[in-house]
């Protein structure tokens, strides 16, 4: 993946050489001479998230919860489509090529009811908790080229190449129930809850899209976009608290438990963007 990230990166730097003189296609498909006067623009967009690679998977291998027997070294997201939202600002070097900068967000919730079959269901009923969770929360802050093709007066195709940093909270999970083990031979159903929280993850991250510039005038354009996301956070340690009958126990904590996960999305957006 690395290999390929970086050969990605050297295309678009041999482009943004092929366009430094100021080389632009025109309207009519032409090549020819841009103007001088290079633009600032903002934008923002929303739309969803669609989770991939260990961030979206729903199954049970892996160390979602630090119990022995499942590699702690891994995570799975157990995340859902979710929404997302981008706030960016660029400047043209030249018609068709300039740098942005982008900050955006990704929300999404939890699958709980896949979470409490694969992962607590014994199948004799004893310890069969409900499962509540909060989102999981991501932010990126990008920077890197983008690219202009016009292909009609008021529509252009826009591409864009961006790295570096994700911020990850992995959703809070906390199950609760009643243990009924036991109780055939007299002893007493168990109400219990667990509270588990992973310490967020800061991660290099890379982000490549397209999408469709609709120009309503000179300043204005709707946009319409698709972008990959990508990146593999680490998170250091957990924290879990527990309660069983009524009675709470110390927090428990491991800070030397480090678990990967792979993280993907495909966001796909509809915005706004002003040019100055």
């Amino acid at each position: 993946m690395k290999k390929n990230i970086f050969m990605l990166l050297a295309v678009c730097a041999v482009t943004s050489a092929l366009y430094a003189g100021d080389f632009d296609f025109t309207s009519k498909g032409k090549r020819g001479r841009g103007n001088d006067n290079s633009k600032l623009f903002v934008g923002f967009s929303v739309g969803a998230g669609l989770p991939m690679g260990n961030f979206g998977k729903h199954d049970s291998t892996g160390g979602t919860l630090p119990v022995p027997g499942r590699d702690t070294t891994k995570l799975k997201g157990f995340a859902n489509t979710g929404f997302n939202f981008n706030l960016k600002a660029g400047y043209h070097f030249t018609k068709n090529v300039g740098g942005m900068i982008q900050i955006g967000g990704n929300m999404n919730s939890f699958n709980t009811s896949a979470f409490q079959t694969l992962i607590f269901s014994n199948g004799d009923g004893t310890v069969n908790p409900s499962v509540t969770a909060s989102s999981h929360y991501i932010g990126t802050y990008l920077i890197g080229p983008f690219f202009v093709i016009p292909v009609g007066d008021k529509i252009d195709i826009d591409a864009h190449v961006l790295v570096g940093l994700m911020t990850v909270s992995y959703s809070e999970i906390k199950p609760s129930g009643t243990d009924t083990t036991g109780v055939s031979f007299g002893a007493q159903a168990t109400k219990f809850s667990d509270d588990l929280k992973y310490n967020s993850a800061t991660s290099f991250a890379y982000c490549f899209g397209a999408g469709l510039k609709f120009k309503l005038t000179d300043m204005v354009g709707i946009t319409l976009s698709a972008d990959y996301l990508g990146a593999t956070p680490v998170f250091t340690g957990y924290t879990l608290t527990s309660s069983q009958g009524g009675v709470s126990s110390p927090p428990m904590s491991d800070t030397t438990i480090k678990a990967a996960m792979s993280t993907s999305l495909i966001n796909v957006n509809v915005g706004a963007v002003f040019s100055f």
